[in-house]
């Protein structure tokens, strides 16, 4: 945990939810676990000593102690509660987006739905009271993916992991249980059910190495190091680098990254993914080429094009509100 603690802080801005887990974790040993739990009074130590363990981890960074003064900055999190925030980091986090719109437009809170049932559902056959942190961690999870749903949705799953674990097993017990008195009938049941998760599994991660589940989506990365180019301005670049081509452009930021490393030598890039350094050219982006406010769109025209006068814009039109983008450019 310490190890992942270390992937985790330089990955995502979630990061301290890892100590907080390991706290819960604490919290559950010290009120003595339950029936169904192997944590007791005497576990309790050792999680508090976990929990500053993976604390100490998240020191790790490039940005060593800074990083922890980041989270107190409003930016941090704005995109709970910034509807231009979220524009920009569907233009920027391109590996959250698919999700969200699946889960915001195509139907697939259905899944999320299915998850909480599920994590719910199998608890009403547990013959105990509900361990405290596993049913804490899971509430924090549905009121996050009910609320802020684009910016929250992987911590979902982490959080919600440990009771639907406990819920699954719950269901695995009972049904079993109906087999009561016929251990050959009990054995299959076990056997059917653990080959179907066997198989969810394998599907599942079959989908991912294969890449297939990247590209249907429309996702830049490739499994392992490397991106789909059907993704990023892969073909565009021969005509981006031609000495006609205007050296003042705008494009997306989710493209920025990828620009900057093809350019041609001595041009850059108008910006990139580092949201919180470009929080401001993000706000006029999002209101200069959507355009939902008329007034803010207008003053934002005025500076982005006043202030940049670029000569040409690079849309990706696989990234969300592209159209909207094309649309009003045209």
């Amino acid at each position: 945990l310490v190890i992942l603690q270390v992937l985790w802080v330089n990955m995502h801005t979630t990061f301290l939810a890892g100590p907080v887990i390991a706290l819960a974790f604490a919290a559950e040993a010290f009120g003595g676990g339950s029936r169904h739990s192997t944590l007791t009074k005497s576990d309790a130590p050792g999680l508090l000593v976990l929990a500053a363990a993976m604390l100490g981890a998240s020191l790790l960074n490039p940005s060593f102690h800074r990083i922890f003064a980041h989270l107190l900055q409003p930016d941090a999190w704005a995109g709970m509660t910034d509807p231009a925030a979220s524009i920009a980091q569907g233009w920027t986090q391109p590996f959250i987006t698919p999700f969200a719109n699946d889960f915001a437009h195509k139907g697939s809170a259905m899944l999320i739905n299915m998850v909480m049932l599920l994590a719910a559902g199998g608890l009403i056959f547990y013959r105990d009271a509900l361990p405290y942190a596993r049913t804490a961690l899971a509430v924090v999870a549905a009121v996050l993916a009910m609320k802020f749903y684009m910016s929250s949705i992987e911590l979902f799953t982490v959080l919600i992991f440990p009771l639907l674990a406990l819920s699954t097993g719950c269901l695995g017990t009972f049904f079993t249980g109906l087999a009561r008195g016929n251990p050959a009938q009990a054995g299959r049941i076990s056997l059917a059910g653990a080959s179907v998760l066997g198989v969810l599994a394998a599907v599942t991660i079959v989908r991912f190495v294969s890449n297939s589940y990247y590209i249907e989506r429309g996702i830049p990365t490739r499994f392992g190091l490397g991106f789909n180019r059907e993704i990023v301005p892969a073909e565009a670049m021969e005509v981006i680098n031609r000495p006609d081509f205007p050296a003042n452009f705008i494009h997306l930021p989710a493209d920025g990254g990828y620009l900057e490393t093809h350019l041609t030598k001595g041009r850059m890039a108008f910006i990139d993914a580092r949201q919180a350094l470009h929080a401001g050219a993000y706000a006029d982006l999002v209101d200069a080429l959507v355009g939902a406010d008329k007034e803010k769109s207008e003053a934002a025209n005025k500076r982005m094009f006043g202030n940049w006068q670029p000569g040409a814009a690079v849309i990706n039109t696989t990234l969300p509100y592209a159209q909207d983008a094309l649309g009003r450019l045209l």
